[in-house]
């Protein structure tokens, strides 16, 4: 398990809601970052465009690129530990 995965399996996922439903399961998938919106949809059986407004209306991608960030530090930390000690 990489990172960002631990990042995100660690981050407690209530947006958009804490019930699964098609909508809370995409953006768990959207999280994880290694999926395109047309799988995502078609994985959750819903289409590309409302994958889209959801990314967008919800502010996913401000989310998900927040974890990376983190991740990239968290490993950036490790490595700086590792290098110096």
């Amino acid at each position: 398990m990489n990172d960002l995965e631990n990042t995100y399996q660690n981050t407690v996922i209530e947006k958009p809601d804490s019930v699964d439903t098609p909508k809370s399961h995409a953006y768990k998938l959207y999280l994880k970052g290694d999926l395109s919106q047309k799988k995502i949809a078609e994985s959750v059986g819903i289409g590309e465009q409302t994958i889209s407004k959801w990314i967008k209306n919800g502010e996913w991608k401000i989310t998900r690129d927040e974890l990376e960030r983190d991740s990239m530090l968290r490993s950036n930390d490790k490595f700086s530990k590792f290098v110096l000690e």
